[in-house]
């Protein structure tokens, strides 16, 4: 393992701590790069929207700075596997209980990319990908099979971080954070049945009066969180105002 890789491993067990239990219902939190922390204010949604389950922050960042965490945050990043492992074990644990992953920037690279490693029968119930820099050409289909219900990807023209970044860990495209996901140019039956279940939360001015004013943080504000997020992850059934981007 490189010295950068022990560093990162290293940061984000510092972050995290041991994440031992394997209690479910639970949403598993990732932060944007460098050192903005979201972590407070979701929390502080999902319990004001009447969330009862565990609720865990997974370190990952090296602790280097927002750009060396950004282009890091690929396939390769050795949080990736330790995210994947922690998913399994917790699915195997409690089989029917709720997990959740819940994203922020370069964090939902992580996320996506520790969802297409997990092994076959395990999978989270919804994904929420705030803010998202990861590519909006990334093709989610290996993710989406790991994915019991719904991904949820805020998205802004406003967001002015990501208008003048790449996508995370260089992939290519704009962030879908910026423009929201795309379909895949080639897109068979198979890869339509799933991204059904991709939804695309574009910024829409009433969303200011919950705090969320278009920028690329305020996606994390707990009003934001606590009126437009948890509802939906807290039913099983289809919140009426969504449509997936197979739909539009």
């Amino acid at each position: 393992m490189s010295k950068n890789a022990l560093l990162i491993a290293a940061a984000g067990l510092v972050l995290c701590g041991c994440q031992s239990q394997l209690t479910c219902p639970r949403t598993i939190y990732l932060d944007g790069a460098g050192w903005y922390s979201g972590h407070f204010s979701v929390r502080k949604g999902l319990r004001e929207a009447g969330y009862t389950g565990d609720i865990e922050r997974f370190g990952w960042s090296s602790m280097l700075g927002p750009l060396p965490d950004h282009l890091l945050a690929g396939p390769d990043h050795p949080r990736v596997d330790n995210l994947a492992d922690r998913i399994t074990r917790l699915r195997r644990a409690c089989p029917k209980g709720q997990i959740v992953l819940v994203g922020l920037s370069a964090g939902t690279g992580i996320v996506i990319h520790a969802l297409e490693r997990l092994p076959v029968g395990i999978s989270v119930d919804y994904v929420v990908l705030l803010s998202p820099s990861i590519s909006s050409r990334h093709d989610l289909t290996r993710a989406l099979q790991h994915i019991r219900y719904r991904l949820y990807a805020t998205s802004s023209p406003y967001d002015m971080i990501l208008a003048a970044a790449p996508s995370a860990g260089l992939e290519g495209g704009r962030p879908a954070g910026q423009v929201g996901f795309q379909t895949p140019r080639i897109f068979t039956s198979g890869k339509r049945e799933l991204y059904e279940k991709v939804v695309n939360l574009a910024w829409r001015p009433e969303y200011a009066a919950w705090g969320w004013d278009g920028g690329h943080t305020s996606a994390t504000n707990s009003d934001f969180i606590r009126v437009v997020i948890a509802p939906r992850i807290m039913d099983e059934q289809p919140h009426p105002l969504d449509a997936s981007i197979v739909e539009r």
